[in-house]
């Protein structure tokens, strides 16, 4: 079983490197694991360095924008997410250090990030602008700086 699991893995990185040297992606991708270290194959994904999902194996993500936010005091990265009206969003946010919150009043989207864990949201860009979201958890002196930007187009 463990030999497997450890072909499989080597299998889906052959894959994904295989479909990183096919992109017309300009940008640099590393094949990633979410970080609560679950070897679930369907959730590994491919980003580019921004964070940015530019492939996975789950074959109903190529419907969405997938990003890979990371939460840590004070700040959100990427800290800026831009979509195109009408597109299904999609982030997969990890808080590396202590509980922290994710706001995003206009699309409905409240959330508690804990250490460790991600946390998948999904939501329609249904309207053009600039919208702000923010940590909602108290997490220290620079809890208040800790904020990002979707902008719909």
């Amino acid at each position: 079983m463990f030999n497997l699991k450890i072909s499989m893995t080597f299998l889906i990185i052959l894959t994904g490197l295989t479909l990183i040297g096919c992109s017309e992606q300009e940008s640099e991708a590393t094949l990633r694991v979410p970080a609560s270290g679950n070897e679930n194959i369907d959730e590994m994904v491919v980003q580019d360095d921004q964070g940015n999902v530019v492939g996975d194996l789950d074959e109903g993500s190529n419907n969405a924008k997938d990003f890979v936010i990371k939460a840590k005091q004070w700040e959100f990265k990427p800290s800026v997410i831009t979509v195109n009206e009408g597109d299904m969003v999609r982030l997969l946010i990890t808080s590396e250090d202590v509980t922290h919150g994710f706001r995003l009043p206009e699309f409905g989207v409240s959330e508690i990030l804990k250490p460790g864990q991600t946390v998948n949201i999904e939501f329609i860009a249904d309207k053009k602008g600039t919208f702000s979201f923010f940590c909602t958890v108290s997490c220290g002196a620079g809890h208040f700086d800790m904020k990002g930007t979707l902008i719909v187009i």
